[in-house]
């Protein structure tokens, strides 16, 4: 039987987490400009990434927010 390959993203504190690691290494440590333009676009990806799921966090928050108010009146 195949299993499910189909990679899910990883949740909001695991891809800050990564984001402050990478944040991390390109402050502290003398690289390439190859490895620090790769370690700059994967940082932009998990930024976005993460921006992304903070607007989502709001919306589900304002959604429950206003179905309890509508239940309220």
């Amino acid at each position: 039987m195949k299993k499910n390959t189909k990679k899910t993203s990883d949740s909001f504190e695991v891809e800050f987490e990564k984001l402050k690691n990478i944040v991390s290494e390109i402050e502290s440590t003398e690289h390439n400009i190859e490895k620090m333009i790769n370690l700059f676009e994967e940082g932009i990806k998990l930024s976005e990434s993460c921006e992304k799921k903070i607007e989502e966090y709001k919306n589900k928050i304002n959604t429950i927010i206003s179905e309890n108010n509508k239940e309220l009146t």
